[in-house]
């Protein structure tokens, strides 16, 4: 905070691939190698404490982000599964359902609504998730030559992407 380290991971069995804040602030999620997302509380000074993990990845996770009130993450993972999570319980609230992808997933974005999520992958595509019918979404095929690197929402239709076109 204020350009100061105020807590660290250190000592850990897993690699840490990406994390995520809360809105709050008062949590954070870390995407892990062994494909596990790992929940800390932040406290006032900055130090963490464990709050739980998910396990329910079958890769690695590349991406996590929270939504915009903070009960819920998406993460996409080297599987090319994009999944949420209730940050709460830490148990899933879509899994096995967004698996349309084929490769590797960069990146994962809430709607500011916090009603659907945008995902981008290695394989060129951006898929649009809503979250209350998990069936569906709307794709958006080769988006970026080479890759989709970020997504991100601008507004609740509007949607800024950054790849590998040169």
């Amino acid at each position: 905070r204020g350009g100061a380290v105020v807590s660290t991971l250190d000592g850990l069995a897993w690699t840490p691939l990406c994390c995520a804040v809360s809105p709050g602030e008062t949590q954070l999620a870390v995407g892990a190698s062994d494909n596990k997302i790992y929940f800390y509380t932040i406290a006032e000074d900055g130090t963490l404490a464990e709050d739980g993990e998910y396990s329910g990845h079958r890769g690695a996770v590349q991406c996590v982000a929270f939504s915009p009130d903070g009960s819920q993450t998406a993460s996409g993972d080297s599987n090319r599964d994009v999944q949420v999570v209730d940050a709460a319980s830490k148990e899933s609230v879509v899994r096995g359902q967004w698996c349309f992808h084929t490769s590797t997933i960069n990146s994962v974005a809430w709607s500011p609504d916090g009603t659907r999520v945008a995902s981008g992958s290695v394989d060129e595509n951006i898929f649009v998730w809503t979250v209350a019918t998990p069936r569906r979404r709307a794709n958006f095929p080769f988006a970026h030559t080479d890759g989709v690197n970020a997504v991100v929402w601008a507004s609740d239709d509007t949607i800024i992407s950054a790849g590998n076109d040169g």
